[in-house]
């Protein structure tokens, strides 16, 4: 092949690949390839456009959870739940799924038509802005082997609280890293007749469980990406994995109202005092512990339960002295059992 073919077959394969480039359209470097050393510098960039190809990019440590639907329209959708059961329900004021754990629900995808190859990320993301950049992953239990949800499961995507039954799904991040966990999938292609994309989720741990998201609530931020992670539209919902959807599903929507019935009061004989709720006086009330612990592994499990369960406290009924002081000696002594 001569200089000027070489050039030719370059500029060929980098045309296709540079259509996949944010803001492609201005992208002129193509037509000034002619020489043999421009073949030599663009060959260069085009293998490296290529390793970037094969690469899944990870989501970064602050994600934006602002609805942006962007050049192609993006949106997505919860279909209504019409099974008998309530295992899921999702609230359109709330803009929140709630369901059980190990049950599937479907998501609708819409975007318009685009050369690009698409595809979708889900993260799961702690809702409090004080806990955004803590990763969310599963709980000890739920992350044993010997759980039946993990069988047959690649070790590192034990890790993930959610998973999509969709071929070719990559799962990134890493708890042990502290590198934020999602799932990216392709959207794949409509079917004649279609409007949108349909994939299935599925959610493998509880908002309740203490050593994972101990009570703390969780949104998925859903990004529309192109193969080189850049984000062309983004829809975040809210998500409480519960034994209960309905129940809570009401409870917070009756808060969200404004509705709640005032409580009856009970009747008390004449010349009794009614005796005050102290459950804000026990929830700030310092109480000492003392254990003897088998194992420096089971000891250090022990003080990181306790220091998630204090967060936990810390998120749900508001920061004070006696809590902040804990903590921190918690965390000192978590610190000084790791140097």
């Amino acid at each position: 092949m001569n200089n000027q073919d070489q050039a030719m077959s370059t500029q060929d394969s980098f045309s296709d690949l540079a259509v996949l480039l944010p803001n492609h359209g201005s992208f002129d470097l193509v037509s000034h390839i002619t020489s043999p050393e421009d073949t030599n510098f663009a060959s260069d960039i085009l293998e490296t456009m290529l390793q970037m190809k094969q690469e899944v990019v990870e989501t970064p440590q602050i994600i934006s959870k602002e609805y942006y639907k962007g050049d192609y329209d993006f949106e997505l959708e919860i279909p209504p739940n019409h099974g008998t059961k309530a295992q899921w329900a999702f609230s359109s004021p709330l803009n929140k799924l709630f369901i059980l754990m190990h049950q599937r629900f479907p998501v609708y995808f819409k975007c318009n038509r685009s050369q690009e190859r698409l595809y979708v990320r889900a993260t799961p993301i702690y809702s409090n802005d004080q806990f955004s950049q803590d990763i969310v992953h599963r709980c000890l239990g739920h992350s044993q082997e010997s759980e039946a949800s993990n069988r047959d499961v690649a070790p590192d995507v034990i890790q993930h609280i959610i998973r999509v039954h969709s071929p070719g799904a990559e799962y990134v991040g890493s708890k042990s890293a502290k590198k934020t966990l999602s799932v990216v999938f392709p959207l794949g292609e409509l079917q004649a007749g279609d409007n949108c994309h349909r994939h299935n989720f599925e959610f493998f741990c509880k908002n309740s469980c203490p050593t994972g998201m101990d009570r703390k609530s969780i949104d998925v931020i859903f990004t529309l990406e192109n193969e080189f992670g850049v984000i062309r539209g983004r829809q975040t919902i809210g998500a409480r994995i519960c034994s209960c959807p309905k129940r809570d599903k009401d409870k917070e929507e009756t808060d969200f109202y404004g509705k709640r019935a005032p409580k009856q009061l009970t009747s008390v004989p004449n010349g009794k005092k009614r005796k005050q709720a102290t459950a804000t006086e026990d929830s700030d009330k310092i109480y000492n512990l003392q254990l003897r612990i088998a194992g420096k592994d089971n000891y250090e499990e022990c003080l990181r339960l306790v220091h998630d369960h204090m967060l936990g406290s810390i998120d749900r009924q508001g920061h004070t002295q006696n809590k902040a002081r804990c903590l921190q000696e918690i965390k000192k002594k978590i610190a000084s059992r790791s140097e």
